[in-house]
């Protein structure tokens, strides 16, 4: 199914959707995310037991294991260079995710929308994926999972910070989830 990398975003949204990370398991061949995403991906907000919405500190480790990420860091000049041209345009958790995809050949999973621009200019040619893209390779991957994903979607629509724009051709199936 493929190598993915996830920004801080995804985390994230994956996280609240699934109410943590153990089924990035049940899909793909690998799952990982670099230093600075998982650093920044420091609060996710979840339901209380009164059904309140409460915010909830991440555990790094907790976030690793569950998901069984592998952490990933920039290893050489090409992806410190990469870097730095990157951090011109985007933040430092996208651009270091991105130089880590094109690099090491991974799916970048981000719903930025400045980072999928940069990272589909012939120069760049890295592969992403967004929230809507990951659930639905998820639901094909898992069948019998399929149930459940109007109930992660509005977990994603409330607790996380994702909001679907209503140009994405994404967006009736998120709507009718949503119904």
């Amino acid at each position: 199914m493929g190598h993915y990398l996830l920004d801080a975003c995804t985390l994230v949204n994956l996280h609240c959707g699934w109410a943590g990370l153990r089924e990035l398991r049940t899909f793909g061949e690998s799952w990982s995310i670099g230093e600075t995403a998982l650093k920044e991906a420091i609060f996710v907000r979840d339901f209380g037991a009164g059904g309140e919405i409460c915010k909830v500190t991440l555990d790094p480790a907790v976030v690793i294991a569950e998901g069984r990420l592998q952490t990933l860091s920039l290893a050489d000049a090409k992806e410190h260079a990469s870097l730095v041209e990157f951090a011109f345009e985007l933040d430092d958790g996208e651009a270091e995710a991105l130089s880590l995809a094109l690099h090491r050949r991974r799916v970048l999973l981000t719903d930025d929308r400045l980072a999928v621009r940069v990272a589909s200019a012939p120069s760049v040619a890295v592969k992403t994926m967004g929230t809507p893209e990951i659930l639905m390779a998820w639901v094909n991957a898992n069948p019998k999972s399929r149930h459940l994903l109007p109930e992660v979607v509005h977990r994603i629509s409330v607790l996380g910070p994702f909001q679907l724009r209503k140009s994405s051709p994404h967006y009736p199936w998120w709507q009718g989830l949503l119904a």
